[in-house]
């Protein structure tokens, strides 16, 4: 059996590796781009900075994670993400 039908791939090591390298090089050109356009990579957050402060101040008076994902229609893991004090 030849070493192509084990990876899964018929393209040769060193091919295989320079595209890598290439597909790697390409996407942190990319990415500096976005950078220097003030793009940041990634999904948005679901709990915004101005949300984030109303949790906040919410799970600080005494509500709950779940009842504050309820609210406000996102998950209990969004609602700690933004707000370490959430997250005891």
């Amino acid at each position: 059996m030849s070493s192509s039908n084990l990876t899964g791939s018929s393209i040769p090591a060193p091919s295989r590796t320079r595209f890598c390298r290439a597909v790697d090089e390409l996407t942190h050109d990319g990415l500096g781009v976005a950078e220097a356009k003030g793009s940041k990579g990634g999904r948005r957050p679901v709990v915004t900075a101005g949300k984030a402060d109303d949790v906040r101040a919410a799970y600080l008076d005494g509500q709950s994670i779940a009842g504050l994902a309820r609210e406000h229609h996102v998950s209990r893991g969004a609602i700690r993400r933004p707000c370490p004090a959430c997250r005891g």
